[in-house]
């Protein structure tokens, strides 16, 4: 055991067979990891036969009211008392007792690597989730550095720039938003993106000039591209 009493961490693997302690190349301090193990068998061979033993408390004290009733009622001679008792209680509980413990033994070693089993299941799901909320945490950050990169976008539109500078800006924009979300979400947010349905009108104020009409539709596309983003950012805070 470690200095707080938990498990030593180099002894935490499953055991294989029948209780064997871990060999002293699977574990970098082998006296440690004996130790660990054997208190732990004794201690479970301990819990095990306890509770035979709260189980069966029930049966042994039936068995010696009825012995004393038969005392009490002339079924046994008090001759033969010493004998009866012995083979009544002593003989038949001294060997299930016996028998008992030496099946406890064995199963002991079973029953501590199914425990060891679980408890690394549990700490694999602990982990996976834990790493899921980590790599949400890093796909909702690169979606709102994608959202950050667009209102930029946007903020170039209808400011008499270059209308084929812009638009190649914003094709190489999607371009590496569309390979995001593929990789990172599925081609169905490739789609979504791009899909203004249900989305409220986007309002803009191009200024005192007429806006070229190619330009009116990057600007949408890039709001709806935005609006998409920002669904997609609280879906993934609500699946944490």
């Amino acid at each position: 055991m470690d200095a707080k009493g938990g498990i030593h961490r180099a002894c935490i693997r499953p055991v294989v067979n029948w209780g064997a302690v871990p060999a002293v190349g699977d574990c970098p301090n082998a006296a440690i990891c004996a130790m660990d193990y054997l208190s732990r068998w004794g201690k479970q061979i301990v819990r095990q036969i306890w509770s035979f033993g709260r189980d069966q408390i029930v049966g042994l004290i039936l068995a010696v009211l009825i012995l004393l009733y038969q005392f009490h009622a002339g079924l046994i001679d008090t001759k033969q008392r010493h004998a009866t008792e012995l083979a009544t209680l002593a003989y038949p509980y001294l060997t299930l007792l016996a028998l008992y413990i030496l099946f406890e033994i064995i199963r002991a070693p079973f029953v501590l690597d199914q425990q060891q089993r679980a408890r690394i299941k549990e700490l694999e799901i602990e982990r996976d989730k834990r790493d899921a909320v980590s790599a949400q945490a890093v796909t909702r950050n690169a979606l709102a550095n994608h959202m950050s990169e667009a209102q930029t976008l946007m903020n170039r539109c209808f400011k008499q720039e270059d209308l084929d500078i812009l638009e190649k800006a914003i094709v190489e924009w999607f371009n590496q938003l569309d390979a995001f979300l593929s990789s990172n979400l599925g081609a169905s947010y490739v789609i979504r993106v791009r899909n203004h349905a249900g989305l409220p009108m986007q309002h803009f104020n191009p200024g005192s000039f007429r806006p070229n009409p190619r330009e009116v539709e990057l600007y949408g596309m890039l709001h709806t591209a935005v609006a998409r983003l920002e669904e997609f950012s609280k879906e993934l805070t609500r699946n944490v």
